[in-house]
């Protein structure tokens, strides 16, 4: 248990490394801002639209300073479990478009997740077991189910999220999922996911609220990326059981 103790500490240190990013933040023209908004964690369409500008303002004249604000962010976020990835998502649309932002957050996504995989191997194991002790054996029981077909498995859990993501980072370690296969699978099995975040994103200045990300047309798209991705999957699974 005394190891738990030190995800404190670590977690102060990302929360000061991103308080000193925005202690270095450059001064920008304000004619350059289209409104007055200060820094803060978004909570509605009209805060997410006033971030993206702010940032895109920065990023004009400070790219590399941006760059390392949104990575920075959004490997803190992935890794300690904040909310927020459809909000950075799609400012990363709005940032990089669509062809740049869409490969990079999902290589955000699974570099933070798998960073949370290994803090929580490292340190959280007796507060897993003391919280979650029926998660993890019923985990442990499906992973052992697909264990011929773990990338299938860990695909369709991603695409079609029944347990809680977060729950699958913080709880794989314990149930015998390899590292590299968690890696790969949090990889392409949020891509959907992202794509239509980050698409959102690109065409940021055409939504009127949050609620049209997930309409029907983009959660067409969603469900035709998820299929397309496990569909090989379910073919081997399909042949192996034959």
């Amino acid at each position: 248990m005394a190891n738990s103790f030190y995800i404190v500490p670590i977690f102060t240190a990302a929360l000061l490394w991103l308080y000193i990013l925005s202690m270095m933040a450059p001064q920008i023209p304000k004619k350059n801002l289209n409104s007055e908004f200060t820094m803060k964690i978004p909570n509605n369409y009209q805060d997410v639209k006033k971030l993206a500008d702010l940032f895109e303002a920065y990023y004009e004249n400070h790219y590399l300073y941006v760059i390392t604000v949104f990575v920075s962010t959004y490997l803190v976020k992935q890794a300690f479990i904040i909310p927020g990835s459809a909000i950075m998502n799609i400012v990363g649309g709005a940032l990089f478009g669509l062809y740049i932002g869409w490969p990079l957050c999902c290589c955000l996504t699974a570099l933070g997740s798998t960073t949370c995989f290994l803090l929580s191997d490292i340190f959280l194991k007796p507060i897993m077991e003391s919280y979650f002790p029926n998660k993890i054996a019923y985990l442990r029981t499906e992973v052992e189910k697909n264990r011929n077909n773990l990338v299938f498995y860990l695909l369709s859990i991603r695409v079609f999220p029944i347990t809680p993501n977060f729950l699958v980072n913080l709880l794989s370690p314990f149930v015998g999922i390899p590292l590299k296969t968690f890696f790969f699978t949090s990889l392409f099995g949020l891509m959907p996911y992202n794509f239509v975040c980050v698409q959102a994103g690109s065409l940021l200045s055409s939504l009127s609220s949050l609620d049209n990300i997930f309409g029907f047309d983009m959660v067409l798209k969603l469900s035709t990326m998820a299929v397309v991705l496990i569909l090989p999957s379910l073919f081997n699974y399909s042949y192996q059981r034959v």
